[in-house]
């Protein structure tokens, strides 16, 4: 009888033992978690503030949408003059609007290769400078939903998106894009995405929606291999 109450203890012991391993790196792992959620919201925060806090950024997202190709390409010199002399700056939004729909064709080019040029490159900066696995800017209106803006990666293993190329998998189903995609866009948004955009790795992204009448049109994300933060 003795010997099977020691086995019994043991049996508890165990259970008790794994039940409290679980417990301790289940709060370690929301604890740390939490703290990179907050780290992640201030810089996804400060990178919009840096690169997107435009009264305009709703008619450049529309312009790079339907001129992906022209948009990507490399700017010209003349490009970046005729850019640097549309008269767009210091105009409220409404007038920022009209003023860009009113510039001819070839200033409207340039004015949205230069505004996404360097949109391109602070994301790379930040990326680089902060170590995040990847940064990127998603539509999220129904007509845009899914199309990749930007994305910037700091691995080769991940999916190199060209603008206009559509995000892998729904955005309906993914965590950190539900919300945005049903219309609530009270915060950011966090979640473990699918692993058929980022070649069978799981990725955690932090995503800031960003809204304009009152809709979210876009969503910009920074990523972390779900891995590393674990």
């Amino acid at each position: 009888m003795s010997w099977q109450i020691g086995i019994i203890l043991t049996v508890f012991y165990l259970i008790l033992m794994t039940v409290s391993i679980f417990i301790i790196k289940y709060s370690i792992t929301n604890t740390y978690l939490t703290a990179k959620n907050d780290m992640m919201e201030r810089d996804v925060k400060y990178i919009n503030q840096l690169a997107l806090n435009d009264e305009s950024f709703a008619w450049y997202l529309d312009y790079w949408h339907n001129h992906p190709k022209e948009t990507a390409e490399e700017i010209t010199n003349e490009e970046i003059a005729l850019a640097y002399d549309a008269p767009i700056n210091g105009l409220v939004e409404t007038s920022v609007t009209e003023a860009l729909n009113s510039l001819s064709p070839d200033v409207q080019l340039a004015v949205a290769k230069d505004a996404y040029h360097r949109v391109k490159t602070v994301l790379q900066s930040e990326l680089e400078e902060k170590e995040y696995g990847c940064l990127f800017i998603l539509g999220i209106s129904e007509e845009t939903r899914g199309t990749v803006y930007i994305q910037q990666n700091s691995s080769s293993g991940i999916t190199a998106h060209k603008l206009g190329e559509k995000w892998s998998a729904d955005l309906n189903d993914e965590e950190f894009a539900r919300n945005f995609t049903s219309g609530s866009y009270d915060t950011v948004e966090f979640g473990v995405s699918s692993d058929e955009e980022f070649n069978d790795q799981k990725y955690y992204i932090g995503a800031l929606p960003l809204v304009n009448n009152g809709e979210v049109v876009a969503a910009l994300c920074i990523g972390y291999n779900w891995d590393s933060l674990l």
